[in-house]
């Protein structure tokens, strides 16, 4: 064999090596840029899922407040009715799902700002409607305050 031949052959599998790397170099930036942009789709998407998230939890704290407001006029307090404590029982547990879906809503902001201490004073106020079922109309007016209140962006 020739050294000029050998010499040759090195050259030209050294230049198929370089074509390779090349190629293999263009293949790791695309892959690299596809893994970049799945992150930030990933990140986008969790913060629209948390968004949704927290919408949802409101929502249901409203939906709640609505469904004691609806107990309450459902189910009158008559201390002479043969119905009492039935329909006391069902506005406590309209009450208590108020409570647990507060409890579990994560949007704290929304709690902290709007819904904490009208909700206190509703509570108080139900404490007087059970022994003096005038105090009614406030109750419902307080429930239908809180679960109508529109949050700003």
């Amino acid at each position: 064999m020739d050294v000029n031949y050998i010499a040759y052959e090195t050259l030209a599998a050294n230049r198929d090596a370089a074509d390779w790397a090349f190629w293999s170099m263009v293949g790791t930036w695309f892959s690299g840029v596809g893994t970049i942009l799945a992150a930030l789709f990933a990140a986008f998407s969790l913060n629209s899922w948390r968004k949704q998230d927290r919408a949802k939890s409101r929502r249901e704290v409203k939906v709640a407040l609505l469904k004691y407001s609806y107990a309450l006029s459902d189910y009158p307090l008559d201390k002479n009715s043969e119905d009492y404590l039935e329909n006391r029982l069902k506005i406590y547990q309209a009450l208590g799902n108020c409570v647990e879906k507060i409890i579990l809503c994560e949007d704290k902001k929304f709690l902290r700002k709007y819904v904490n201490v009208k909700f206190s004073e509703l509570q108080s106020v139900h404490r007087e409607y059970v022994d003096d079922p005038n105090a009614k109309e406030k109750l419902q007016e307080m429930a239908n305050t809180l679960a109508t209140i529109n949050i700003e962006r």
